[in-house]
């Protein structure tokens, strides 16, 4: 489909949040925080969060997946956060254990942004509207 590049971010964000669960699950196999505390941070200091400041929220704020994607980064964020904290530690298992969470607040982001994607196609008039969520999977 045709698409602004001013809205790149938008299709990035899905390649960049499944290539940041493989980069958590290398610091758990290795039992490395490095691998992840210096990527750790807000929505705002990554290319999706200055998109949805300056031209998402002006452009697409009334879509409803847009306005949920704050929540599922913040999720994804504290949860590897809590993960990088016990890798810290020396506490390889616990941090395993928080993995099945991390896997679940991806798959609800992914979802949000091919949801907004899709509204954003059919807002362009290149398909029509489907509010159901696509159906992207992670966790096989």
């Amino acid at each position: 489909l045709p698409w602004r590049n001013s809205d790149f971010p938008l299709l990035a964000a899905e390649v960049e949040q499944r290539r940041w669960l493989q980069r958590v699950m290398l610091a758990i196999e290795r039992c490395d925080a490095r691998i992840i505390e210096r990527r750790l941070r807000p929505l705002i200091q990554t290319d999706l969060g200055r998109w949805l400041e300056r031209l998402g929220k002006r452009r697409y704020g009334e879509l409803p997946p847009l306005q949920e994607i704050p929540a599922g980064f913040d999720a994804i964020q504290d949860t590897s956060a809590r993960i990088c904290q016990l890798l810290t530690l020396a506490k390889k298992s616990d941090a395993q254990a928080l993995l099945p969470e991390l896997r679940r607040h991806t798959q609800g982001l992914l979802e949000t942004l091919g949801a907004l994607r899709k509204d954003v196609a059919a807002l362009h008039g290149q398909q029509p509207a489907q509010h159901s969520r696509p159906e992207i999977s992670i966790l096989g």
